[in-house]
């Protein structure tokens, strides 16, 4: 991957990956577009968080079990795809990524969601369908920007005023 350092869109889906180059891959920092769905990747180095022109990540039909913490510091992510893998919870830094507009949590192990996601000013679009998520954040009325929820399939018992 080091000789590819001026590549801008990445795709390597429908693969048999198992893992990726944890250093390789933070040198690949002019990468705008990221599409490596339909893996059997278990997780993302934390070196992702190097790819500072990031704006569109699909690792969706994995079988992530959890992301990196510093997912956070990906500031230009705009869009990101985590949907069809095994992950349990989303780390509470996805609330730092204040140019995201749409992220799919479709289909996976998730239980509750971290009460930063409502921080998220310019998100449009946010699908947590078929989880087992048991409630909404306190302040999930604080997503203004919101367009379109999809929150089918869920374990939700508590009315709210949305």
């Amino acid at each position: 991957l080091v000789y590819f350092r001026s590549l801008r869109k990445f795709v390597i889906h429908s693969n048999k990956l198992k893992s990726l180059p944890s250093e390789e891959l933070g040198e690949l920092s002019n990468i705008e577009i990221m599409n490596l769905s339909q893996n059997i990747l278990k997780s993302i180095p934390e070196s992702i968080s190097k790819l500072a022109n990031l704006k569109f990540l699909d690792v969706s039909h994995n079988h992530l079990e959890s992301l990196p913490a510093s997912i956070g510091q990906m500031e230009s992510l705009q869009v990101v795809n985590l949907s069809c893998n095994h992950l349990k919870s989303v780390p509470g830094g996805i609330g730092s990524l204040q140019l995201l507009q749409q992220i799919d949590l479709s289909q996976n192990n998730l239980s509750y969601l971290p009460s930063e996601i409502c921080l998220l000013e310019t998100l449009r679009v946010l699908n947590i369908s078929s989880n087992s998520l048991l409630c909404l954040p306190e302040s999930f009325g604080s997503l203004q920007s919101l367009q379109v929820l999809d929150a089918t399939h869920n374990k939700v018992q508590v009315s709210y005023d949305l």
